[in-house]
């Protein structure tokens, strides 16, 4: 299992994969004892897992944010990493009537893209061996983003990221417009809670339906290959308009309508890409761009090695277990952090 250097840097996500994945990286799965977790390092072994400090305990000896004891740390994925996407995610819920959203209507306003962007460019949360940001990448998503791993991190983390997220939520403060149109900060009401962790499962639900169209539909990763090569065209396109600058009129507008139907053919292909999923996947809120996006990652990371499309099936089935347990405590309120 590779070691960290004392350099803690990000893989892309895990936005299912690691993006993605790892988003969903720590989801769903039976729970399987700790002999039965390969890969992973306990707080028992000697190396991998660093003492964490005094203050990151409360009175009764528990880590601060956990609700339970953790069986330990993994080296390449950590605690860190987790926690901090429960953070993004929270800081993204704003409730109606605040001085970010004075509407009458609650929005959550986290992308797909947002994320990946945070965890696959800072690189600052995850440990490899590599001295660069490409190699990295790499080496983390090779470890990642395999079934087994996935569903092992899941078994690692799961809980404890929607205990942590919960309990954050619950401490939670948002500055709310008074009446005289000034704003007052005051913590989030338990149906604000509620409301929040309903929102996260439902952005992390559509991502799942997603990647499991990805996985079950052929033809939706196909016809990538084909988008690139339409997009190439239009550079070509484009290309040959400009070389044709000192040409007559008429040369000109030939190169003119071959870019449009280049543009044509490649919004085409875009098209029917989206429409697949959104047919395979039911009802989505997520605009076109975004889906697109997701499948274009998830495309990457197929082709990054083989077998990879089975990762993308389980990441699905590993994100929509999360969602459902966030559903779960936002229904029957066990372990809200609230008042």
């Amino acid at each position: 299992m590779p070691k960290s250097n004392g350099k803690w840097i990000a893989a892309g996500i895990v936005l299912v994969a690691v993006a993605l994945a790892i988003t969903f990286v720590f989801m769903a799965g039976n729970k399987k004892s700790d002999t039965e977790v390969t890969g992973l390092i306990r707080q028992a072994p000697p190396e991998g897992v660093k003492p964490k400090p005094d203050n990151a305990f409360d009175e009764q000896g528990r880590l601060r944010g956990r609700a339970s004891s953790s069986l330990g740390e993994d080296s390449m994925v950590p605690w860190g990493f987790v926690s901090d996407v429960s953070d993004y995610l929270l800081d993204h819920y704003y409730p109606a009537g605040t001085r970010q959203n004075p509407t009458g209507k609650a929005v959550f306003t986290l992308g797909y893209k947002q994320l990946n962007m945070r965890y696959g460019l800072e690189m600052s949360y995850f440990g490899h061996d590599s001295e660069d940001v490409r190699g990295a990448r790499q080496q983390i998503f090779e470890y990642i983003f395999r079934p087994g791993m996935l569903t092992a991190l899941h078994t690692l983390y799961a809980e404890t990221f929607v205990q942590d997220l919960a309990l954050k939520a619950g401490q939670a403060e948002r500055e709310f417009v008074l009446p005289d149109g000034s704003y007052a900060a005051r913590p989030l009401s338990e149906g604000e809670v509620k409301e929040c962790l309903g929102m996260v499962a439902g952005f992390l639900r559509e991502g799942a339906r997603v990647l499991s169209v990805m996985a079950s539909n052929e033809r939706v990763l196909s016809m990538l290959p084909e988008y690139e090569q339409a997009s190439q065209r239009v550079n070509t396109a484009y290309a040959e308009f400009n070389t044709q600058r000192e040409s007559d009129g008429q040369d000109q507008v030939k190169a003119g309508d071959a870019i449009k139907k280049a543009i044509q053919s490649r919004e085409a292909l875009r098209q029917a890409v989206v429409g697949a999923v959104r047919r395979d996947a039911g009802r989505l809120s997520m605009p076109d761009d975004a889906i697109f996006y997701l499948v274009q990652w998830g495309s990457r990371r197929v082709t990054d090695g083989e077998g990879r499309t089975q990762s993308l099936s389980v990441a699905g089935k590993l994100l929509n277990d999360v969602a459902s347990r966030l559903l779960s405590v936002a229904t029957n309120g066990t372990g809200l952090g609230t008042a």
